[in-house]
């Protein structure tokens, strides 16, 4: 990938599918956890139904490369709305590019425009992941 990723929000159950088939290359989860995925393109499209973010990376041929997913919380004591970041993974072959970071500006571009609540995230490489 020579340009910069193509990253938008995913709002149809066709665009968001297949992070499906990302977090198993990702995360390896089919293989060893079996044929359930973490987070099913139905579950996903549900977060975004209910103003949370979905947002895919896009390579120059239109591929998915990677994502990003949010809920949509409420702080206590004061209820003010934010998003939960869950949950970002980028291909193996397409780290190391920005990509990651990428999907993380526009989450907060995204806040800054006032589309979405303020975000909290914590951040673990897949090699962090315990299975």
């Amino acid at each position: 990938m020579n340009k910069e990723p193509i990253i938008k929000s995913l709002t149809a159950l066709n665009e968001i599918e297949p992070i499906e088939k990302l977090q198993e290359e990702i995360w390896g989860y089919g293989a060893r956890l079996g044929p359930t995925f973490p987070y099913p393109g139905r579950a996903l499209l549900e977060f975004v139904e209910s103003g949370g973010l979905v947002a895919g990376a896009y390579d120059s041929r239109g591929e998915i490369v990677g994502f990003l997913f949010a809920w949509l919380g409420r702080e206590k004591p004061n209820n003010r709305l934010y998003l939960h970041s869950q949950l970002m993974g980028v291909l193996a072959q397409y780290r190391d590019r920005g990509i990651g970071f990428e999907l993380k500006r526009y989450q907060r571009r995204l806040r800054k425009r006032g589309e979405v609540g303020t975000h909290q995230m914590d951040i673990r490489s897949p090699s962090d992941q315990k299975h």
